[in-house]
């Protein structure tokens, strides 16, 4: 039986008690009406008790001559406490970790009788069955946490599984009347353009040309801005151009911005001039790791 010594230096069974049972009647009997201070010093309620209860057993040598036994046949002193603490601690358990869903461990307390020897083989039973009681539930928080600390294992590779991830948005911008066409490549080997956007028909439904969650958002016909993007890049290389469909009568050099958006920031690349029609040009191309980094070239 695991004793404890408190700071007045009472000992205490500390699997039966989280706190000194001596000190916290004192202070009961302090909170009291009526309090009164026995030759030793200690502080009784003489509305309880005609004598100190606390000397009582000191000169009796044994916990209390006065043991009452609770509903469920727990022997406990009635001078020390007004309910039964066995019963007590079974349900500050059930109440805050739910360790006794399954009901509390069996009783196996030894006091049968109300003699001395009784009483001391009984709080020696008390003490053993404690340890017993006390050991069921910390086997069972040791497997909760276990549990829990799997699945926060779980979690964190998903998370990290995430991180390993990038987005990739490609946009091209562009302010004359002419219509500039995007190209994008990707390492599946399809090719993305304004006839193959791969947007879907609706919010669900199945990619029109590639079974990869990738599209055009945005295809301008005049001056505007055309975009494409996925939302999980796969690694490999991705190879970017761009082409004059139509001067739509502008003749004048059309210059094009283009901007790359990913996980871990931006890159703009500005082409100075996209002078002939259907004339495609490779203008960059970007890599993306297993880690989700991205170098562009």
């Amino acid at each position: 039986m695991p004793l404890k010594k408190c700071e007045k230096g009472h000992y205490f069974n500390a699997d039966l008690f989280s706190a000194c049972p001596l000190c916290a009647e004192e202070a009961e009997d302090e909170s009291s009406t009526r309090v009164e201070k026995c030759e030793k010093g200690h502080l009784f309620n003489p509305d309880l008790y005609s004598a100190c209860p606390r000397c009582a057993r000191e000169a009796e040598g044994k916990s209390s001559k006065r043991m009452e036994t609770c509903g469920k046949g727990h022997y406990f002193d009635a001078d020390l406490y007004s309910a039964c603490p066995v019963c007590a601690e079974e349900a500050k358990y059930e109440s805050s970790t739910g360790l006794y869903s399954a009901g509390p461990p069996t009783r196996v307390w030894g006091a049968e009788k109300k003699s001395s020897t009784g009483i001391k083989a009984g709080m020696i039973a008390i003490g053993l069955a404690v340890t017993v009681a006390v050991a069921v539930p910390a086997a069972t928080l040791l497997l909760k946490s276990q549990a829990e600390r799997e699945q926060l294992e779980q979690q964190m590779l998903e998370c990290q599984e995430k991180l390993a991830k990038t987005f990739l948005v490609v946009i091209a911008g562009w302010e004359t009347a002419a219509d500039i066409d995007l190209h994008v490549r990707t390492p599946l080997n399809n090719h993305y353009y304004f006839e193959k956007h791969n947007r879907r028909r609706g919010d669900s439904g199945p990619r029109p040309h590639f079974a990869e969650e990738a599209e055009f958002s945005l295809d301008s016909l005049r001056q505007g801005v055309e975009i494409w993007r996925t939302i999980e890049a796969k690694p490999g290389q991705y190879a970017i151009s761009i082409d004059k469909y139509s001067s739509n009568g502008d003749m004048s050099p059309t210059p094009v911005k283009l901007i790359v958006l990913h996980r871990d920031g931006t890159h703009s690349l500005t082409v100075p001039s996209l002078a002939r029609e259907n004339e495609e040009k490779p203008v960059m191309s970007i890599a993306v790791d297993d880690g989700g980094h991205v170098t562009i070239h």
